[in-house]
């Protein structure tokens, strides 16, 4: 510091002006160059008495400017010590924030004068009075919840509402609380008799549906925990979950399937026969709400899986949260993957406050098939993670013409598309929820309204019922108003830790300075500010877990699961966003040997997907001689090559308007000037979100409805274009005939738009021509007739 500060005085002379044209920054006129801050001790003031009998009398001018965002001057005081004044720039600070400012400087240089040997680490910013006020804004959440396990509060509920519909399938049957109650007492007295023990893990390997919902209810019923297997993820990770775990029992509605996953692993199958026989009354099993209910693994940092333990009491704080009783959410999708930790707010919101699960159809969900589940279910409550949240909004604003309100999150959610939902269904309640796995799916929520856009960001609110969230520095001190800490997160909905990883619960789950004895704080890793106001917004990670189409990765699990495959000598995974608002994984690969690098990737990639999940394979893997070290030891990023992406072949050209059509929409999607049609999707940087765009424009540009799968098993336009001719005369649909029209219809969001575009085209007369259509088993379905134009 000395060494520094000498050579500064040494150039002190220099003019600014000076630095500036030598040095020449890049010029930016929202803020001066090279600098921003002054802070300047001024030790020796003018002698006036050298001015002889001139009276002279300082003055201070009418109007004060800053040449710097901010500039901070100290001077010496009569009294020995320091007086100071401060210049802001107000188009950036306003006077309170300025203030606070002084305040906290004038705390930190009191704590140094008070213990001069402290480090400047340990100094704090707040004082008492300050520092007790912090950690209470925004934490008033307290709110009587039931002593009780969740099979008791179903039961209750069922009781209140036998004849009340619990269920409702995709093919428009529906289940009662009484029937669903006697399914789940049923299978939860299968489980005893397989050898069930108390708090011991259920593997639940399912598809969405009836069966789904028993089983959850079923496991608590039964004293056990269950264990959500995505039927989607490689045999091999599906066998690592259960291991894991410690599971002796899967249930499967494809039991023959499943067992061959499981053959030779000791692990029992059992079939969830959804109307088995067997008891009708709940089992009597001793619960206890800080007992098990569920285990849900997360991406690990040490290349292994985490399962995150929640008991009853955390679900109970989430279903009963009064945010849910406000009547929005009557009626719920379920269409998230059970392994995804939104299915909790999915099914057990609804089944423990007298509402409806609607179950979306199970497998892939393309935007077409999401919609048709909202709308023919009239789903009021819908959660989406901010991609597909996006996309719907983007290409199928009708969907939400029934959604009361809808919860979107798992990354950051777009203002931009807030701000055209609200415009499209101005009555619909629009909510970023905010919350890890370890704090049972929400922890905050931040509603917005048209009133608070445009904004640069959303926030992610203030904390649920039951919830503490604290802003703090590496030291556990809450940090002032507008500065970025680290978010702590305390309350009912605090899982109790990682199955079977003491040493990580204890790093993760740390003690509660703040609350009663015994307590504890969860380390989000999420680097956020506090407003003025209490609302938190996100700034950013502590670490380097991310957030991808609304999947939590670890990048560490990735590389772990590279440097496993005995052709790999060593590896490393970061996230990169290469082209604007597409971030994806990348893997760099030093290979054993000296493979051919094509054949060396494949067979990289093919371990790699019979390892882990879809959502953490990387979008591009880079072969490189080494992995490049900083002096430090550590990953040199900025080292790391971008990946080359793969060209377009260039060679057969599309032959037929489908393929031509198709191959301007490839084309227009991966940001390329043209494809061939042998050109695969993902091969040239697709993925999920971009596959569901790519169902959404078929519908709109050829007229042709396909599953979402059908993308994923033929990702070229060579492929795709035969089958959209198979899907175009395919009808597997009921029949449909006409019925009596009983009330006047309303035109959606789209016919709208088909109205005023006829009313505007000249020589056109426009009708609207209302009927109702019922398909033959019984559902009704509410359509009205397009603008016919004649």
């Amino acid at each position: 510091v000395r060494e520094g500060a000498l050579g500064a005085y040494t150039h002190q002379d220099l003019p600014f002006e000076y630095l500036v044209e030598h040095l020449r920054p890049e010029r930016d006129l929202s803020r001066n160059p090279l600098v921003q801050v002054v802070f300047q001790i001024v030790n020796d003031l003018p002698d006036w008495t050298a001015l002889g009998d001139l009276d002279v009398s300082l003055f201070r001018t009418d109007r004060e400017f800053t040449r710097m965002d901010l500039e901070v001057y100290l001077f010496p005081a009569d009294d020995g010590g320091l007086t100071g004044r401060l210049v802001f720039s107000r188009a950036l600070f306003d006077e309170s924030t300025v203030e606070r400012f002084v305040r906290h400087l004038d705390t930190a240089l009191g704590g140094l004068l008070a213990d001069p040997d402290r480090p400047i680490s340990h100094l704090a910013l707040l004082d008492d009075t300050e520092q007790e006020r912090f950690l209470k804004a925004g934490n008033d959440t307290d709110r009587p919840l039931p002593e009780a396990s969740l099979p008791e509060l179903f039961a209750r509920q069922a009781a209140r509402t036998p004849d009340a519909v619990a269920v409702e399938l995709p093919d428009g049957s529906t289940y009662s609380y009484a029937e669903l109650a006697r399914r789940a007492h049923r299978l939860a007295h299968r489980l005893l008799a397989a050898g069930l023990a108390p708090e011991e893990p259920v593997g639940l390997h399912l598809d969405r549906g009836l069966d789904l919902v028993v089983a959850v209810l079923a496991v608590p019923a039964a004293g056990g925990a269950y264990l959500p297997l995505d039927r989607r993820d490689p045999a091999a990770r599906t066998r690592l979950l259960l291991d894991e775990a410690g599971a002796r029992l899967v249930l499967s509605d494809r039991p023959d399937a499943t067992g061959e996953i499981l053959r030779g692993t000791g692990v029992t199958t059992l079939a969830t026969t959804a109307d088995g026989e067997g008891p009708d009354d709940r089992p009597e099993v001793a619960l206890h709400p800080d007992m098990l209910a569920y285990v849900m693994y997360t991406s690990g940092t040490t290349g292994v899986p985490k399962g995150v333990a929640v008991t009853h009491r955390n679900v109970i704080g989430l279903a009963l949260d009064s945010r849910w009783r406000n009547g929005n959410h009557e009626r719920v999708l379920l269409h998230s993957p059970h392994a995804f930790d939104a299915s909790t707010y999915e099914l057990w919101v609804p089944l423990l406050t007298g509402g409806r699960v609607v179950v979306a159809p199970p497998g892939e969900l393309g935007t077409a098939d999401l919609s048709r589940a909202v709308t023919r279910g009239r789903v009021t409550g819908l959660w989406l993670t901010a991609g597909l949240f996006g996309l719907l909004v983007d290409v199928a604003p009708d969907t939400f013409a029934t959604v009361r309100e809808v919860w979107a999150g798992g990354e950051a959610v777009s203002p931009e598309t807030v701000s055209a939902l609200l415009a499209a269904h101005p009555g619909i309640r629009v909510v970023d929820g905010y919350g890890p796995t370890e704090t049972t799916t929400f922890a905050s929520s931040h509603p917005m309204t048209a009133a608070d856009l445009p904004i640069r960001s959303v926030p992610i609110g203030t904390p649920l019922d039951n919830t503490r969230a604290y802003v703090l520095d590496s030291r556990l001190r809450p940090v002032p108003t507008g500065v970025t800490g680290e978010l702590y997160l305390a309350g009912v909905g605090l899982a109790r830790g990682y199955l079977g990883r003491p040493g990580l619960t204890a790093e993760r789950f740390v003690a509660d300075p703040f609350g009663a004895p015994g307590g504890r704080l969860y380390r989000t890793g999420d680097l956020v500010r506090r407003r003025a106001d209490g609302v938190i917004e996100y700034r950013g990670r502590a670490d380097e877990q991310v957030k991808i189409r609304g999947f939590r990765i670890e990048p560490a699990e990735v590389g772990a699961a590279l440097e496993r495959q005995e052709s790999v000598a060593a590896a490393t995974v970061l996230v990169r966003e290469d082209r604007p608002g597409e971030r994806e994984l990348v893997g760099y690969v030093v290979p054993r040997g000296n493979p051919e690098p094509e054949e060396f990737l494949a067979t990289v990639r093919a371990g790699l997907t019979a390892a882990v999940p879809r959502q953490l394979i990387p979008s591009s893997l880079v072969v490189v001689d080494a992995i490049p070290l900083t002096a430090s030891g550590k990953v040199d990023r900025r080292a790391l090559p971008a990946p080359q992406r793969p060209e377009p072949t260039g060679g057969t050209s599309p032959r037929t308007p489908e393929e031509r059509t198709l191959g301007a929409v490839f084309a227009e999607l991966l940001g390329l000037e043209a494809v061939g049609i042998d050109d695969n999707l993902f091969t040239l940087g697709g993925h999920s979100l971009m596959a569901a765009r790519m169902v959404a424009r078929i519908r709109s540009d050829l007229g042709v409805e396909i599953p979402l799968r059908m993308v994923f098993q033929h990702g070229t336009v060579r492929e795709l274009a035969p089958l959209l001719a198979d899907a175009a005369h395919r009808t597997d649909g009921p029949a449909l005939v006409p019925v009596d029209r009983d009330r006047p219809l309303p035109l959606s969001f789209g016919q709208r738009g088909l109205w005023l575009a006829d009313q505007l085209s000249p020589g056109s007369a426009a009708y609207n021509v209302p009927f109702a259509v019922r398909v033959r088993g019984g559902l009704d379905v509410g359509v009205l007739g397009g603008a016919l134009s004649v």
